[in-house]
């Protein structure tokens, strides 16, 4: 599914993208923070932090931006979340009130912290949440199962999971 499949459909697509400097006050680089605690970047790559992913989760840094297979239309808006909800400290909820939207279709990274966090902050405001599954991911497979579990534990406590097949499929139907 790309964002391009999504617009064909004429429903609203809002983005999130993770900026910690909207938050924070500074980018950071997960992995460059692990190899220089233990010492290992710039003593065995032998390069500056800023060569090896930039910083990351900071607007305008490549490792901020989205992917160029789901990139954005420009009618699309891009939130920037500082935290790993998308509804802490944003106008995301006004956003989907003003549009109406009372469902929503939550897809991204990783499955068991921001689309997680996402969907249960969303339940706690009135929204439906429906997770594709195939359209989420993990670092580790584990956690990609068990963040889908919790969503849809107790028969959907806090959402729904499904496949954008059958997203898709149901929005050809009308």
């Amino acid at each position: 599914m790309t964002g391009t499949t999504i617009a064909a459909t004429h429903k609203p697509v809002l983005w999130t993208a993770t900026d910690w400097n909207a938050f924070f006050g500074f980018g950071t680089n997960i992995l460059v923070n692990m190899l220089v605690l233990t010492g290992l970047l710039r003593f065995v790559l032998k390069m500056p932090d800023s060569l090896v992913f930039g910083r990351i989760l900071v607007r305008g840094e490549p490792g901020h931006d989205i992917i160029p297979e789901l990139y954005p239309l420009p009618t699309e808006p891009v939130i920037d979340k500082p935290g790993k909800g998308a509804f802490y400290q944003t106008d995301l909820e006004l956003m989907l009130k003003n549009r109406e939207i009372d469902t929503l279709f939550v897809c991204g990274v990783t499955t068991e912290v921001s689309v997680n966090t996402t969907v249960r902050e969303a339940n706690d405001r009135g929204f439906r949440c429906i997770v594709l599954s195939d359209c989420c991911a993990s670092y580790f497979p584990e956690f990609h199962a068990a963040g889908l579990a919790m969503i849809k534990a107790q028969g959907g406590i806090f959402g729904w999971v499904s496949a954008s097949p059958l997203l898709l499929a149901a929005m050809d139907s009308g």
